[in-house]
């Protein structure tokens, strides 16, 4: 077995400080934070169940996504 069950967390929610530059998990969502607490990149599976990745300036604008339909 590669992930015996006594090495499986299982949780709902990762989140090891509220500010600063940190990952957050929620759900199937990863969300990474850079210094300004705006999340930078989100990535996972979204509320349609595809699966996306999304990258932000530090003001919260859309750069670019590659969800499933390619990059906008």
């Amino acid at each position: 077995d590669l992930f015996p069950s006594h090495d499986t967390i299982i949780s709902k929610v990762v989140k090891p400080s509220d500010s600063g530059p940190r990952i957050e998990i929620y759900g199937s969502m990863l969300n990474v934070y850079g210094g300004s607490g705006i999340a930078n990149i989100k990535f996972g599976v979204n509320s349609y169940g595809y699966a996306t990745l999304s990258y932000y300036d530090n003001n919260g604008n859309l750069l670019y996504d590659l969800g499933p339909k390619g990059i906008d």
